[in-house]
């Protein structure tokens, strides 16, 4: 009688955790799944290898940089730390600048 008691407990627990991972699932999409493992591989494993651009009023490119980095930001700078030269660098904007950070591939 205990081990059925002990076998409808584990069913039970593998069910609520199956609905739990179905609502994630569904709420979150495809596209939220993968942003949730680029974050994930972002934030523990030193970075992923980016691109920051930034452009001038122009369109000119003024900034280029490559390298495996995470990186926080605010509306006036772009903090980051390129994990393969352990150097922190700091980009502060002006109004007009246009920045766009890409993962590019190894």
């Amino acid at each position: 009688m205990k081990k059925k008691h002990i076998i409808i407990l584990i069913v039970s627990i593998i069910i609520i955790i199956g609905i739990i991972a179905g609502i994630v699932y569904l709420s979150m999409g495809k596209a939220g799944i993968s942003r949730f493992k680029k974050n994930w591989e972002s934030k523990y494993q030193d970075g992923i290898r980016r691109e920051i651009l930034i452009y001038n009023a122009n369109g000119d490119i003024i900034f280029e940089s490559k390298g495996q980095f995470d990186f926080t930001y605010d509306s006036e700078c772009i903090e980051y730390i390129d994990t393969e030269t352990g150097l922190k660098h700091n980009i502060f904007t002006g109004y007009n600048a246009t920045v766009i950070i890409s993962e590019i591939e190894d």
